[in-house]
């Protein structure tokens, strides 16, 4: 929600209705560059006009504000919408890792944490993953060996595009062959994958 307070040309606030404000918000990056909402405003007193959106594409907006026309003063905002916070029905893990692997070998997958509007997350200091790695052929014990790691210092991306896309690297070394079942879960809920 915001509020726009109306002047007349000596900037004392206007006390009665009949403004009309043209609120458009606008997407700025590729992926919301269609998201495109012209948003009403309602008179709510004292020259205050409010105008209320919800947003639920994250990313870079602009938000301009023209009277007649004519840009308000600061007109036009730039602002960035956050995701939420991630959730694990949105949540993906993905990549040939979580597939298949070789025996001895390194096998890679990804971990992207959304949110409930399938909003990849930018910041990862709160995401908590697990993963979990079953056999399911008879192994002995002993030959079980397995690392997952999924820390964001282990990351394979720039810190600009760690930013823009926030996901996890994952890595599992298992050493005997045979059938297993990867497991990725939060808090105890299975992410989709």
């Amino acid at each position: 929600e915001l509020d726009i307070q109306a002047k007349d040309i000596y900037y004392n606030d206007q006390t009665k209705p009949g403004d009309n404000f043209t609120v458009v918000l606008q997407g700025t990056e590729a992926h919301n560059m269609d998201r495109i909402k012209l948003i009403s405003t309602d008179f709510e007193g004292s020259g205050v006009y409010a105008a209320q959106y919800n947003n639920t594409v994250s990313g870079f907006y602009t938000l301009t504000i023209t009277m007649e026309g004519e840009h308000i003063i600061g007109s036009p905002f730039e602002f960035t919408v956050e995701p939420d916070t991630t959730v694990p029905y949105n949540s993906l893990a993905y990549g040939t890792g979580i597939e298949e692997g070789l025996a001895g070998d390194f096998s890679y997958f990804i971990v992207q944490p959304r949110d409930q509007y399938g909003n990849n997350r930018t910041s990862l200091d709160s995401v908590d993953f697990q993963v979990s790695l079953e056999p399911l052929t008879d192994l002995p014990e002993f030959w079980l060996e397995y690392s997952a790691v999924m820390s964001p210092t282990d990351m394979t991306v720039t810190p600009r595009e760690y930013k823009r896309r926030g996901f996890f690297n994952v890595s599992l070394h298992i050493y005997p062959q045979g059938l297993y079942q990867v497991g990725v879960a939060m808090g105890g809920a299975n992410i989709m994958g």
